[in-house]
């Protein structure tokens, strides 16, 4: 097992911890993402186009302080980006299996405008390229293929309604590169736009 396996399991742990304990309720979450990569060598970098796609997941709201709280969320997540250049369209679609383990301000305990953000792990599920209409599966893990985990910095914004009803907006962009290469460096971005539902 390796490190970045080990801090996925534990941190899946923590979050079943925190789910068992008072004063947390459990939701379901889902909306749009909108997506880049930003290539460096060299000393330059460039990113593509941004490509729209989905997401859907479950979250966890648990208040830890009078103000703070612990919002954990496991979401798959679909990033990548497109390129449109010299007659051919070129398209990358990643699907991750997403891990961001947010820390928030919130005025009121039920409703109201939040910030903040905090860490993300991001573990690659899958892939394909799609170059003038023809596709090729992209695997993660193993040589010449993307890492399979990726740790992620994640910023949050929204408002949590009284009935249930959460809405937010989110940043996330990678720390850690795709590629097993000090010459090449790729990292993950996208915007998210989300709705989500507390049962309890």
């Amino acid at each position: 097992m390796n490190k970045h396996t080990l801090t996925f399991s534990l941190a899946v742990l923590m979050i079943s911890s925190v789910s068992y304990a008072q004063k947390s309720k459990w939701g379901l979450q889902a909306g749009a993402t909108y997506a880049n990569l930003t290539i460096a060598s060299d000393g330059e970098s460039e990113s593509g186009d941004y490509k729209p796609g989905f997401t859907v997941g479950a979250m966890l709201d648990k208040q830890i302080g009078k103000t703070i709280f612990f919002q954990p969320a496991l979401n798959f997540v679909q990033k990548g980006y497109k390129d449109d250049r010299d007659g051919d369209s070129f398209k990358v679609s990643f699907n991750y299996l997403e891990l961001p383990l947010n820390f928030v301000y919130r005025s009121k305990k039920e409703s109201g405008f939040f910030i903040g953000g905090g860490p993300s792990i991001g573990c690659g599920l899958g892939g394909n390229t799609n170059i003038n209409g023809e596709k090729e599966n992209i695997d993660f893990g193993g040589d010449d293929n993307p890492d399979l985990f990726e740790v992620e910095a994640n910023l949050l914004t929204g408002y949590m309604f009284p009935k249930k009803l959460q809405v937010s907006f989110n940043f996330n962009f990678g720390i850690t590169s795709l590629m097993d290469s000090k010459e090449v460096r790729a990292k993950n971005n996208y915007f998210g736009l989300r709705l989500g539902y507390y049962f309890n």
